[in-house]
């Protein structure tokens, strides 16, 4: 309304009048061309001043420039709405409000682009970001509301000055009108989860590297000059290190390496190196190696220290390349050798030669935009002697890759649950994971889709399966099959991994569980612990229920062979245990006296992990003054893992792209991001979508979609009443009966609060200082759709 053509018109009338020359000044100051063009034609019609050919001179020379800022000042606002949505200030509840915003600003932009009036284009962009701050308004009215109500119960806040501290920072979001951190960070200090650090974070070898760059490469740009002159004068003042000498005296001279002075030199960087295969050179010139990593030996476990696992737990199978450059080479040198090498395995270049620091900057960018399909990694002399100061035996090989890394392109993220999750990449959930993989702990692991599971399962099985001790584990994707189909799979999975030496393929669980007897007290080729992972196995338990869970019974009688000889875990969905518990009980089934686990969305200090560290060792930060980013991303994703490795995933993807998202070469690695780097992965389309995807398949976890149905509900007394306080069980029922919803309206008030107590597990839900329970987030309200949506979804409900 402030911006429209009567405001307008009132707002132009009371301004003081000018000449048209000034008036055409402060037009062109603003870009307005397309006023500025009516101006020019009023003022000839009415024969004030002059021609105005250099005025129209000027309006010619800079349409294109202005053409091309329009474009780019539309994207910056779709950008800024998808924020400002992922900030909680657009209310989507009563009209698919960010949607018609958006369709208006495109009206206007094809509409001003026609008439060149591009000035004007910039004030409806402006008018509309003042509107959104001015509605977001009641939003963190609320907010308060319930900030205060906190406070209100918590009269210890004053005294305590992390407490007070937290408070304080809430206050900060609800000014900055970022609700949805403001509202993540109420649910934290309501569940008393702590403000934690990461500790890795702490050391910042990068920015050292750039910082004592300078001088380093004075130490060693003189190629006729050896390394060991550099570190002789600068280790006059410190004390030189076994690895830093290693490293020297093995560095590439004279145009040839060799394996055995390799061997060394990769050594003491800290691979721990198992074979190098020395390959033809390429193109009859450049040497190279192919190096793969030592797998464990006598059963130990590869402790990776960094999440590069491309040159960590990937490399002792596909392993990675190494070539020796030597001479000048610049950025399009490296770039044009990185091309005839190709992308079929990870790469390493050690070049004889020093970089500057525009150089290897340059090389940066142009390694991401052209060879993003694999790893090249260089390291020139100056690089060496920071790792040969600096490194020590415990931090060298963390150190390279942090120093390495950000001057190449890495995607560490895995998305989809199909592929395997490296180790070390698996990041969070350390209490679960011991609650599998130990002999005493859980039976029975679930959850809502898309939060891990497998993952945990997979990572289970790299733990134990021939871990020192010659333990064994063994993972079976029982998808869609009934116990007896189960028996045959897990029967086969078993003789293919060898632990049956013959064929005992068997659809008969007594027989099953027989076999594993036998295999588990043969002496002679012990098995000390067996742990049996079985995945998807929600049509299994429902199966089993029709032959009284004897299943269950013979996997648990395996586990009485013995203190610590074997334990199952069967992973599923939420239904695995509600579903049947009743039946069980009925028939004294051994289902109701195993122990089991929910897995969850991560807790803040699991999820800031998986988001900074690998992102960290890839030279991306996030400033201590814009630490809300960091809450921003986390609270958007719901602190889902796979939502967090999609956001970091197309974080880095970004930089791929000719723009180089956003950075100055310059200045860059390290990479700081702000606001406008969120803003393009916000603004990406389908990211926003998979939000909603994520979310709704977490509420579809049933197929009697009881979760579902209670969100309707919820949301539904969200639109009617909007209480801070929340709602209860019984409010739920009241809405089902009013609407002859029969599924929730037949469950008594215990039931439907069993399952409101789920959903807060998942959360979905939370629960209020009165016991009540409202959607975890604001914006889950808002993903349930309009009141109009909701009712015609509950409609779909109605008997």
């Amino acid at each position: 309304n402030d911006f429209s053509p009567a405001n307008r018109i009132v707002r132009h009338f009371r301004e003081s009048k000018t000449s048209v020359e000034n008036r055409l000044g402060n037009i062109f100051s603003s870009d307005d061309y397309g006023t500025a063009q009516l101006l020019i034609g009023y003022a000839r019609d009415m024969n004030i001043g002059d021609g105005y050919i250099e005025e129209e001179k000027i309006i010619e020379d800079n349409i294109k420039r202005l053409q091309t800022n329009a474009k780019m000042k539309l994207d910056d606002f779709i950008g800024t709405l998808e924020l400002a949505e992922s900030y909680g200030q657009i209310d989507n509840t009563i009209e698919d409000k960010k949607e018609k915003i958006l369709r208006s600003v495109n009206e206007w932009y094809i509409r001003c682009d026609e008439s060149h009036n591009y000035g004007f284009f910039g004030k409806i962009l402006d008018e509309f970001n003042n509107k959104i701050i001015k509605e977001a308004e009641k939003r963190g009215e609320s907010i308060k509301k319930e900030l205060e109500s906190f406070c209100k119960d918590n009269t210890e806040t004053e005294e305590n000055e992390i407490l007070a501290n937290r408070i304080k920072k809430i206050r900060e979001m609800i000014e900055n009108q970022n609700y949805t951190v403001a509202e993540d960070l109420i649910r934290r200090l309501s569940n008393d989860e702590a403000e934690t650090e990461i500790e890795q974070l702490n050391e910042d070898f990068l920015s050292e590297f750039v910082e004592q760059y300078d001088y380093n490469y004075k130490l060693v740009c003189n190629q006729r000059e050896k390394l060991e002159k550099a570190v002789m004068i600068s280790n006059r003042s410190r004390k030189e290190t076994k690895h830093g000498r290693k490293m020297i005296e093995n560095w590439l001279y004279s145009g040839h390496m060799g394996e055995t002075k390799l061997f060394n030199l990769l050594m003491a960087m800290g691979f721990s190196v198992g074979t190098i295969e020395k390959k033809e050179k390429i193109g009859g010139k450049l040497e190279t190696y192919d190096v793969y990593i030592q797998r464990a030996q006598n059963g130990r476990k590869n402790n990776y220290k960094h999440p590069i696992s491309a040159f960590g737990s990937r490399a002792i199978e596909n392993g990675f390349r190494v070539i020796c450059l030597y001479g000048k080479y610049d950025a399009n040198a490296l770039i044009d050798t990185f091309k005839e090498i190709g992308s079929s395995k990870h790469c390493i270049a050690l070049l004889d030669f020093s970089l500057t620091l525009d150089e290897r900057r340059r090389l940066a960018r142009k390694v991401k935009s052209e060879m993003p399909e694999k790893i090249f990694g260089v390291i020139d002399r100056v690089m060496l002697i920071y790792l040969a100061n600096n490194a020590k035996e415990t931090s060298v090989n963390r150190m390279l890759m942090s120093v390495m890394m950000p001057y190449a392109y890495y995607q560490p993220y895995v998305i989809s649950s199909t592929d395997t999750m490296p180790p070390e990449m698996f990041m969070g959930r350390k209490d679960e994971l011991n609650k599998i993989e130990s002999p005493e702990g859980v039976n029975i692991v679930y959850g809502g889709r898309q939060l891990g599971k497998s993952a945990l399962l997979k990572m289970a099985k790299n733990d134990i399966n021939m871990d020192e001790n010659g333990d064994r584990a063994v993972l079976v994707d029982i998808k869609g099959l009934d116990y007896k189909k189960a028996a045959k799979k897990i029967s086969s999975q078993l003789h293919l991994e060898h632990i049956f030496a013959e064929n005992k393929v068997t659809d008969d669980w007594d027989e099953l569980a027989m076999n594993i007897k036998e295999r588990l007290m043969d002496e002679k080729q012990k098995i000390p612990y067996l742990l049996l992972l079985i995945d998807e196995a929600d049509i299994f338990i429902e199966s089993c229920e029709d032959v009284n869970f004897k299943p269950f019974d013979a996997l648990k009688d395996i586990q009485s062979i013995g203190q610590g000889r074997f334990k199952f875990v069967i992973a599923g969905l939420r239904n695995i245990v509600r579903f049947n518990r009743n039946v069980a009980l009925g028939n004294n089934s051994v289902l109701t006296h195993l122990s089991s686990i929910t897995i969850k969305p991560f807790n803040a200090m699991e999820a800031k992990e998986l988001l900074e560290i690998p992102l960290f060792y890839l030279g991306l930060r996030f400033p201590k003054e814009n630490d809300a980013l960091v809450s921003t991303i986390l609270a958007t994703t719901n602190y889902f893992p796979g939502l967090i490795q999609l956001y970091c995933m197309k974080l880095l993807e970004a930089m791929k792209k000719p723009d180089y998202a956003g950075y100055n070469e310059a200045d860059t690695p390290p990479y700081n991001v702000m606001e406008k780097h969120i803003k393009r992965v916000l603004s990406e389309s389908g990211f926003q979508q998979s939000i909603r995807e994520k979310f709704m398949i977490t509420l579809k976890v049933d197929a009697d979609d009881f979760y579902y149905v209670i969100a309707l509900l919820a949301a539904y007394l969200y639109h009617e009443n909007n209480s801070e306080d929340g709602y209860s069980p019984a409010d739920i029922k009241q809405v089902a009966e009013e609407f002859g919803i029969a599924k929730i309206e037949k469950l008594d008030e215990e039931k439907v609060n069993a399952l409101m107590e789920e959903m807060s597990e998942l959360n979905i839900f939370r629960i209020t200082a009165s016991g009540k329970y409202l959607f975890t987030r604001y914006s889950f309200f808002q993903m349930m759709g309009t009141k109009n949506n909701i009712e015609d979804e509950m409609e779909k409900y109605m008997e």
